[in-house]
């Protein structure tokens, strides 16, 4: 290279293309300085050329820019995940709070629902049950919780049912409930588990009754729809099949025997009033010529037994007017304490000639001294029960008790009894309609009246009977009377 020192050897640069180019001129000379002529001559300038290979150096500033953008992703990255998974344990814990809730409401409301559940496996026997449904089987079948849980819902069922199944009948009412849209008709002979309602799956509602308990029983599958009947093969092994629902409908089939009866004494009543006036204006004509008749014919056997019968006859259908008026009617009640004591020793007086005629004995054990109640309607509800037990009575040896005793916080139950033939078990259930009697001379209205004094009482009225042992009949007062529908209820021991 031309000008390169010869003693710093071969040139380092000999191959740059950077030195191989064009000369660049030279600059022109500066022109002297004007003061000094010739002095300041410009000089040549130096130059010195240095070349650089920057390839040692670009990769690793490119490794290190590429390295800072990978730690940056890498930093937005692990950001953006810990946001997610901010942001999926909010939710999780928020849906984990709803679910605490959920959890909680349906667990509240299964516990202080009034009607009853029940969850049944694949094998019929049974998982669970609400509180409801506890007390509900108790009362049907007698079992406590662990005697309910896992057993056989279909032996459970027939063992309580005095029929030893379910009956077929169905309800006189229809069950007022959010699916009575697809309620179908119960049909005869649907005794098992198996009855369905139509394409829902769902059987139809059944009635099962046992000594005054009303229930209602109702199965709906668990299965998924489409699945069939066997399910899937998971739920097969585990999780509830069936769930079975109970109704309570006690009350309301309580109501509406009331109502029947209810409606037909209105009906009686409403022929009474329009009768009564008719019957006893001749009535009273009659009775008093036949009075006239048995005091003329005094002594003339049988004219005179004749006139005496004519006169007994037309005070027992003017009693039995006065009872049809008294059913028609309503009454305002002034109960008060009243001394039992007293009162059976004035019973016992009003009614000495019939006791004595039948050689009777009344015995008395009152547990409770006094009950609440009106005077005069309770005078004639045990005068109407103390005269069926004497027609009921043997010839001789005959006893009626009258006892009282406290049921239940602020009830009395006065109860009457006899040792006489007893009720069949096919009267027993028609003993409260009017105009129903087993005896020759009877109006068959006696049991109707008290049962009337018991509703206008807000009482309760219970019969039981064995046929060739007696009757006794429990009469039930509240603390303090008020007008309603009576509870009733016929048994036979």
């Amino acid at each position: 290279m031309p000008g390169f020192p010869s003693f710093l050897g071969k040139s380092p640069l000999p191959d740059l293309p950077s030195f191989q180019g064009p000369r660049v001129p030279p600059l022109p000379p500066f022109p002297p300085f004007p003061l000094f002529p010739g002095i300041f001559e410009p000089r040549p300038r130096p130059f010195i050329l240095l070349g650089l290979n920057l390839e040692d150096y670009e990769e690793p500033y490119l490794d290190v820019r590429r390295t800072a953008v990978l730690q940056a992703g890498y930093v937005l990255a692990v950001a953006a995940f810990c946001l997610v998974l901010v942001v999926a344990a909010t939710r999780r814990r928020e849906q984990g709070g709803r679910l605490l809730r959920l959890e909680s409401f349906h667990s509240k409301l299964l516990d202080n629902m009034p009607d009853g559940l029940v969850t049944l496996d694949r094998t019929g026997r049974i998982t669970a049950f609400n509180p409801a449904a506890q007390a509900l089987l108790f009362r049907l079948t007698g079992r406590a919780a662990d005697g309910l849980m896992g057993a056989d819902w279909e032996e459970a069922v027939a063992a309580a049912s005095s029929s030893g199944s379910i009956p077929a009948e169905a309800p006189p009412h229809r069950p007022i409930g959010p699916d009575d849209g697809d309620r179908s008709s119960i049909s005869s002979g649907s005794t098992g588990s198996s009855g369905s309602s139509g394409s829902t799956g769902r059987e139809s509602w059944r009635l099962l009754e046992k000594e005054g308990l009303s229930l209602e029983l109702r199965g709906v599958p668990l299965t998924p729809a489409g699945t069939g009947d066997q399910g899937s093969p998971g739920e097969t092994e585990s999780g509830p099949a069936k769930l079975i629902l109970l109704r309570d409908r006690t009350r309301i089939r309580r109501l509406e025997r009331d109502l029947a009866e209810a409606t037909k004494l209105a009906a009686i009543g409403r022929l009474a009033a329009g009768v009564a006036h008719e019957i006893r204006n001749p009535l009273s004509s009659l009775r008093g010529f036949a009075q006239f008749f048995a005091s003329k014919l005094k002594g003339r056997d049988p004219e005179e037994t004749y006139a005496l019968t004519m006169v007994h006859e037309a005070d027992r259908l003017d009693r039995v007017v006065a009872d049809l008026l008294f059913l028609s009617r309503p009454r305002q009640l002034s109960p008060e304490p009243v001394d039992l004591a007293a009162f059976a020793g004035e019973l016992a007086q009003i009614l000495r000639f019939d006791i004595e005629h039948k050689q009777a004995a009344i015995v008395t054990d009152f547990a409770v001294p006094t009950v609440t109640a009106d005077p005069d309607a309770l005078k004639q509800a045990l005068i109407n029960l103390i005269l069926n037990s004497l027609a009921a009575l043997p010839e001789t040896g005959g006893t009626i008790t009258l006892e009282s005793a406290a049921s239940s916080p602020g009830r009395v139950t006065l109860a009457v009894s006899d040792n006489g033939c007893g009720i069949e078990p096919g009267d027993l259930q028609k003993v409260l309609e009017p105009f129903h009697t087993t005896k020759k001379q009877g109006s068959g209205l006696g049991l109707a009246i008290v049962h009337k004094i018991m509703r206008e009482h807000d009482g309760s009225l219970s019969i039981s009977s064995v046929p060739g042992q007696g009757t006794r009949v429990e009469l039930t007062f509240p603390g303090e009377a008020r007008p309603g529908a009576p509870n009733m209820e016929l048994s036979n021991a």
